[in-house]
């Protein structure tokens, strides 16, 4: 029975990924549950990527980035503890990023943002200087669950806003052929209609 019990266990064990120091991520992954001491942190970069932490913590002893997210469209991070680095996220010349329920302690800046665009976050941070740094990123949700944020950014970016406005930023976009999809069957084949519809959708 109890060597029953470990076959039916040991897929979802072995399922886990543990975390290297200066881990380049290209694929979605699931790291395994426990205290990682990561100096080089990881690196992320590639597109439709999903890294669920499982409430690991990725810890330095040495300042550095945590999580780097670079040239990479829709990526998700949920779940992560990042501990102690200079730099808890870096996200660069990337769009569609979500960071989510990721807690950052003791951090000096919890996340920076160069080049970022059409992306969220909603983390708990409690880093040592500032929550955020955001250079040249426009049209992101910068919200945190347990403080404030401010700052010039707030200006070109959506700041302080409900956890419900992350999950619209994430909602997958529709294709071209689904919006012609969307348009024909509300509009049909009829340029009048299409006239009607235009009008109403703009009064």
């Amino acid at each position: 029975m109890k060597y029953l019990l470990f076959l039916l266990l040991a897929p979802a064990v072995l399922a886990c990924v543990v975390p290297q120091d200066g881990m380049k991520v290209d694929r979605s992954i699931d790291f395994c549950t426990d205290v990682f001491y990561l100096d080089k942190g990881i690196v992320v970069s590639g597109d439709n990527i999903n890294v669920n932490c499982n409430g690991a913590v990725l810890k330095s002893w040495n300042g550095g980035r945590g999580i780097s997210i670079e040239d990479s469209d829709n990526v998700t991070i949920n779940g992560c503890r990042v501990l102690n680095y200079n730099l808890g996220f870096f996200v660069k010349d990337s769009s569609r990023v979500f960071l989510n329920d990721n807690h950052l302690i003791k951090n000096l800046v919890g996340a920076r943002f160069v080049n970022v665009s059409e992306s969220a976050t909603f983390n708990h941070d409690v880093s040592l200087q500032s929550a955020f740094e955001v250079l040249d990123s426009y049209n992101n949700v910068i919200s945190l669950t347990n403080k404030v944020v401010s700052g010039r950014f707030c200006s070109d970016n959506f700041c302080n806003e409900r956890r419900s406005a992350v999950f619209t930023f994430a909602a997958p976009r529709a294709t071209k052929d689904e919006m012609s999809s969307w348009i024909f069957d509300k509009v049909g084949k009829s340029a009048a209609r299409l006239r009607i519809w235009a009008f109403e959708g703009i009064v």
